[in-house]
């Protein structure tokens, strides 16, 4: 019997694998089961190494498929490893320029069946589950990471780009901001958070101004949770040549481009009020003045979680007779064919509805958020259909445009994008902004408005970005 069968015995599907080699490194160190602390997402290459070597370990003693391509895989993420702590380090130079960089956070969490573990394992794929490392180990590993290139984008020489993995991960407020009663350990507890994320933010910025041109600012386009980790990016603004937009504009103006696209369908009748969840939020709210403005004639079901703030505003809004409040999220779907999801929450159809009594027939939520507010089988099965914010480049061959991806990343065959040119309404900002020229005069660097929406939607009209082909979690819809 083979050494990694004795240590580690058994034959059986991936989930039994996963089991395996988590029970292993938990027998063996006490870290890969503990709840992390700040020490544990400070950057550290000694940490980091040690984690992947560990796991390399476990997964040659307890993965029974193809061992030289498990191998191939440990060494392509140790030397992916190595050369982000030696760029950050200083002791090795990023190999291109580019006029921006789009950053993103890690969007998966330990505890959940991961449809996002598939957006790292182009760069790191030892972290693959199918090697037996599940989202646990997986992201764990990834704690003490600095900030890394995973992707370019150079098939227009003008206007180049990247995407930068921010290792900042959902689990940090739960892990650094544990429940006390006394001030002082709440107020310790705050900043220990606050510095780290400060730590791999500037890590980010001076990243970003490594890989700019010479003597020209540099875009730094935040996705996903970032905007609201950096305050808009005013955190991080006091690096020189670089200029943070938020991302926020682009997603608002797609998300009314992509909600105007399903009006279009034969079942949706003008009659049939416009859902907007997280009315009262920037990209809500947003969302929800340029629709009116662009649909005269339609009416809204609003609904927020901060329902006076939201009255308030309605109140004042110009068009506040074609729009409803509503106080349940149940009315919102009940009345509405097309329905808006600016939230930050994940909302569980099946603890809402866990008889499947919800009828969602030819309705579509268009969901903004990232990680998703709503998982789209639960969606499906009750009829319905779930489409993601994309957009890309009008042309014959969006995967050659100046959006276009080099290597075939797309953030995941389960939670990415379906072509190479495809681009979410945060990237696509960026993007448009460093292609103006006059990053400062376009950035977002607050919560987004209205005007400010609009702005970036005429210059991603101007650079030819539309609306993608349906789709989410990687698939067409």
């Amino acid at each position: 019997m083979s050494e990694h069968l004795q240590a580690c015995p058994g034959n059986d599907g991936q989930q039994e694998t996963i089991q395996r080699v988590t029970s292993y490194l938990e027998g063996r160190n006490a870290k890969w089961s503990k709840r992390p602390g700040a020490g544990d997402y400070r950057v550290s290459r000694d940490t980091n190494v040690s984690a992947i070597e560990a796991i390399h370990d476990a997964v040659r003693k307890c993965y029974n498929g193809d061992r030289e391509e498990a191998e191939e895989a440990y060494e392509q993420t140790r030397a992916a490893i190595d050369e982000a702590h030696d760029i950050i380090g200083g002791e090795k130079q990023p190999s291109i320029k580019v006029d921006r960089v789009f950053a993103v956070p890690r969007r998966g969490l330990r505890d959940q069946a991961d449809p996002y573990s598939s957006e790292i394992t182009h760069n790191l794929p030892l972290l693959d589950p199918k090697y037996g490392v599940g989202p646990n180990i997986a992201l764990r590993a990834m704690y003490s990471m600095p900030p890394m290139t995973i992707e370019t984008c150079t098939k227009d020489p003008e206007r180049t780009g990247a995407i930068v993995f921010v290792p900042l991960f959902g689990d940090m407020k739960s892990d650094l901001f544990r429940s006390s009663d006394n001030a002082a350990r709440r107020f310790y507890m705050r900043l220990q958070a606050n510095n780290i994320i400060r730590e791999k933010m500037d890590l980010t910025a001076s990243l970003t101004k490594r890989l700019g041109k010479k003597d020209k600012k540099v875009v730094l386009g935040l996705g996903a949770l970032l905007p609201a980790l950096t305050n808009y990016g005013q955190t991080i603004e006091h690096h020189s040549n670089v200029v943070t937009t938020t991302g926020h504009g682009g997603t608002v103006h797609l998300l009314a481009e992509t909600v105007s696209a399903e009006l279009a369908r034969p079942n949706v009748s003008a009659s049939d009020p416009i859902g907007i969840m997280g009315a009262a939020g920037s990209i809500g709210y947003s969302s929800l003045d340029v629709l009116a403005e662009r649909l005269p004639e339609a009416r809204f079901a609003a609904i927020d979680s901060r329902e006076t703030r939201l009255a308030q505003m309605l109140h004042n809004h110009s068009d506040a007779g074609r729009i409803t409040q509503y106080h349940r999220t149940g009315d919102v779907l009940t009345k509405s064919k097309v329905i808006v999801a600016a939230i930050t929450s994940r909302i569980d159809l099946d603890e809402i509805d866990p008889r499947n009594m919800l009828d969602l027939t030819d309705k579509v939520f268009v969901d903004d958020s990232q990680p998703g507010a709503f998982d789209r089988e639960q969606v499906e099965r009750r009829g319905g259909r779930l489409r993601w914010v994309v957009g890309k480049v009008d042309s014959a061959d969006s995967e050659t445009s100046f959006l276009g991806r080099d290597h075939g990343y797309n953030y995941g065959a389960t939670s990415g994008l379906l072509d190479k040119g495809d681009v979410w309404g945060c990237e696509a900002e960026a993007a448009v902004v460093a292609a103006s020229g006059e990053p400062e005069k376009y950035a977002i660097r607050k919560r987004v408005d209205p005007e400010a929406a609009r702005r970036i939607g005429e210059l991603m009209s101007r650079y030819g970005v539309v609306v993608a082909a349906p789709q989410s979690y990687g698939k067409a819809v």
